[in-house]
Parts: C-alpha cells; sequence; structure tokens
C-alpha cells in the first residue's frame, strides 16, 4: 500500500473516531462518500470508463447502505425524501455495467473462439455497437450538471435532517456498540437465510445478494468501530462474489435476449445461453460448497 494511501486511512479513521454522535457520524461518512462520487464522475467527462462507472456504482451503495442502517434514526419522511434521491443516483449506472459485464464475459470471448464465422462476427459487433450506444447515454448523464446538483442536494439533506430523532443507543451510550450490535444482528439474519440460499428463487437470492453487499459495505465503512471485521469482511465477500456471479448470469439472459440481433441469429444466440447456464450452474456448485 502506498504512503498516501496509509495517510489517507489514518487521517480517516481518526475522524470517524472522533465524532460523539450518530448524526455526525453519518454526516462526515456521507459527505465523504459524495466527494468521492463527484471526484469520479468528473473523470468521466470526456471518455467512458467501464471501472471508473464500477467505483462510482461501489461509492453509491455505499452510501446507501450506510444511510438505510441508521434509517431508524431519522423521520420516516425524511428517509422517503432520502431513499428516492439515491435510487435516482444509483439507476443511470446499473443496466451500463451489467452490459458491461455481458461483453467481456460472453459476447467477444464466444466471438475469439468463432473467428472464421461470420455470423458470430455479425453477433459480435452489432452487440458491442447497441452496447457502446447505452455506454455514451450513460456518460451523458453521469457527466451532466444535472447529476452534480442531485449528488449535491443529498448533501444538503443528509446535513439539513437530524439523525437522533429515535435514540437507540447501548445503555452504555456507545457508539462502538451500537454499531457492533447492529452488525451481529444482520449478520446472523444473513447467515440464517444463506443456508436454504442454494434453493431459493431468482428473486430472493437478489434479495439476499443485495443485503449482504450492504451489511458488507457497512462493515467496511465502519470497521473503526468493529473489533474483528477482517474475518467478516472476508466471509461476505466470498458469499457475495458467487451470488454476484449467478446474479450476472440472469442479467446476461435478459440482455443477450433483449438484443435486436438476437431475433436473427438464433444460433449464436442458443450458443450464448448455453455458456451462461454453465456459469450460472459452476457458481451454484460453488454456493452448495460455501453452505
Amino acid at each position: 500500500m502506498k504512503s498516501d494511501e496509509k495517510h489517507r486511512i489514518c487521517v480517516r479513521k481518526k475522524r470517524i473516531e472522533s465524532v460523539p454522535s450518530i448524526d455526525l457520524l453519518i454526516k462526515v461518512e456521507t459527505n465523504y462518500c459524495i466527494d468521492e462520487i463527484v471526484c469520479k464522475t468528473s473523470l468521466l467527462e470526456n471518455k467512458y470508463d467501464e471501472n471508473i462507472l464500477h467505483e462510482i456504482r461501489i461509492s453509491l451503495r455505499k452510501l446507501k447502505s450506510l444511510i438505510y442502517f441508521f434509517k431508524g434514526y431519522l423521520l420516516k419522511k425524511d428517509f422517503t425524501e432520502i431513499k428516492n434521491i439515491i435510487r435516482k443516483l444509483i439507476a443511470p449506472t446499473s443496466k451500463a455495467r451489467d452490459y458491461d459485464v455481458v461483453k467481456a464475459n460472453y459476447i467477444y470471448p464466444i466471438y475469439l473462439k468463432n473467428k472464421r464465422n461470420d455470423d458470430y462476427k455479425t453477433f459480435m459487433i452489432h452487440s458491442i455497437n447497441e452496447i457502446h450506444y447505452l455506454q455514451e447515454e450513460t456518460l451523458k448523464i453521469l457527466s451532466s450538471q444535472e447529476y452534480l446538483t442531485t449528488l449535491m442536494d443529498l448533501k444538503t439533506l443528509v446535513n439539513k435532517y437530524s439523525w437522533d430523532n429515535k435514540p437507540k443507543l447501548h445503555p452504555d451510550n456507545s457508539l462502538r456498540k451500537y454499531v457492533e450490535n447492529n452488525i451481529n444482528k444482520e449478520l446472523r439474519a444473513i447467515y440464517s437465510n444463506i443456508k436454504d440460499s442454494y434453493n431459493l428463487p431468482r428473486k430472493k437470492l437478489h434479495h439476499l445478494r443485495i443485503r449482504i453487499k450492504e451489511i458488507r459495505y457497512v462493515t467496511e465503512l465502519l470497521k473503526f468501530y468493529i473489533k474483528k471485521y477482517k474475518t467478516t469482511l472476508r466471509d461476505l465477500k466470498v458469499l457475495q462474489d458467487i451470488l454476484g456471479e449467478i446474479n450476472d448470469t440472469y442479467a446476461a439472459d435478459s440482455i443477450i435476449h433483449d438484443l435486436d440481433i438476437t431475433k436473427y441469429l438464433s444460433s449464436q444466440h442458443k450458443h450464448i445461453e448455453k455458456k451462461i447456464l454453465k456459469h450460472r450452474n459452476s457458481s451454484f456448485r460453488k454456493l452448495k460448497h460455501q453452505i
């Protein structure tokens, strides 16, 4: 790790450990996340970059996870307003990311193995063109003044509202104790559900993945309050990655089906479908092994 990165983490740790209340903790961390997103979106002004988009999505998810974790401390109407803004910010990042995954995992690799087949080449070219169009639309939204204004509106609201409306701190008034207790409560619920995850339908599996992702991000953001966070983060990441692989296969199915070129090249479509199913079954086997 570079020295400047170590310094940044050290400064952030001192800042977080010094906050005396949940209200200030949320405001400090939210501002930190939003500033990161603003910085990353500025890097997309001239050229689409799928890695930067992925980083923006992670920062947005961390922001959402933190606010949802402490939503009980906010008035319901205030939380609803903030929730709607977060959804608006996340929405334009989702489909482009799914398309990037499909291109990298299926369309391009399968084309490379069938270069001499003109139909595969046609499928690849048309699919990539559709994906590039979506990328350009995503770029316009994320680099727009409207998107930046929405981010600043969220920052204003979080700083404006009071997060102390429903104090539920541990009797010893320890913020550290509150964070640890609530994260442990979430973890118990997750590990209870994961036992049956191999037989869950797609929608419930997707919701479980999101729940794991959110508690992982909260643990990562608030790790300075948690004694044994490294093992928790490691275990959650393994589960999140496997469930993410499974979710990517379902998303890939939908995207390949919706591509305009698919209706004309059914043979290539079926080939990719078989590849997707193979990946899904492999990921389910990994999940079963974890359980």
